[in-house]
C-alpha cells in the first residue's frame, strides 16, 4: 500500500487484525471445507478502490505498449 495514501499505519494494522479474525472464524466453518467457497476479503480503506483502479489502468496501458512494440494487439 502507498504510505502517502492517507491511511495511517494504525488503521492498516487494525484492518489486518480484523481480517485475520474473520478469516480464522471462517476457516472453522463447514463453508470453508467446501473447496469452492470464497474466503473473506479485507475491508477496503478509504481511497484504496480508486488506487487499485488506477493501478489496473496503468497495467493495461503498459501491456498494450509492450504488445505494440512487438507488433501485437491485445
Amino acid at each position: 500500500m502507498d504510505p502517502a495514501g492517507g491511511n495511517g499505519e494504525e488503521l492498516r494494522m487494525l484492518r489486518r487484525i480484523e481480517h485475520n479474525q474473520r478469516l480464522w472464524h471462517w476457516a472453522h466453518t463447514k463453508e470453508a471445507q467446501n473447496s469452492g467457497a470464497e474466503k473473506p476479503q479485507p475491508v477496503l480503506l478509504p481511497g484504496e478502490e480508486e488506487a487499485y483502479e488506477a493501478a489496473e489502468e496503468r497495467q493495461i496501458r503498459t501491456q498494450a505498449e509492450v504488445a505494440s512494440a512487438f507488433g501485437l494487439k491485445i
